[in-house]
């Protein structure tokens, strides 16, 4: 990966301001990749999308027979719902059934009434509109990678990142994403 040398100083200056000196450096991309086949969740797939949604930005990374394709970058991350969410607080979310409510993917209910079903409803076409811009970007890099290579799809998704955490949010994409989703898991003895 290219990247000016000025940015890629001030992002070691961190490092040096606590006295560490980094021994290997390596982009985000590459690192993900290692913590996927650490979990062999790639296996019996030709090609993956992993799908990073960390809190500013996620990156989106094609691998085909455990090689590299390409990455590419888009400013929506986890910080883009928890904006839309803490804007209202007085919500009541504590039942599993109304997180899945505010994602559109439970039956609606008679629940809420007055004003708060219509700050419900506001905040769940915010929240809906912002994932269906995300599952957008996700299927166009996989139509981008069925055209540059000449009609190989992509047969697994992987999500992973902070984004992955939301309650919500990867359910919305593995019910709406054409092709099978799953979040990444990686086992406490593979982090060791």
């Amino acid at each position: 990966a290219a990247i000016q040398k000025s940015l890629f100083d001030e992002y070691l200056q961190s490092f040096k301001l606590i006295d560490i000196e980094p021994n290997v450096i390596t982009s985000a991309c590459f690192s993900n990749w290692n913590l996927v086949r650490q979990t062999d969740l790639d296996k019996g797939a030709a090609s993956v999308i992993l799908v990073d949604i960390e809190s500013q930005n996620t990156d989106l990374t094609i691998y085909k027979d455990n090689r590299f394709v390409f990455t590419r970058n888009i400013s929506i991350g986890s910080g883009d719902f928890t904006d839309i969410l803490k804007s209202q607080p007085q919500l009541p979310l504590e039942k599993p059934e109304d997180i899945e409510l505010l994602w559109g993917l439970g039956k609606q209910s008679g629940s809420l009434e007055g004003t708060k079903a219509d700050t419900f409803m506001e905040i769940r076409k915010r929240l809906q509109n912002e994932a269906e811009i995300l599952r957008k970007e996700i299927e166009l890099t996989i139509q981008h990678y069925y055209q540059i290579t000449h009609g190989n799809r992509i047969d697994k998704c992987l999500l992973l990142g902070v984004g992955s955490q939301m309650k919500g949010l990867v359910d919305f994409l593995k019910q709406r994403l054409e092709i099978p989703a799953e979040e990444l898991d990686i086992p406490d003895n593979k982090l060791e």
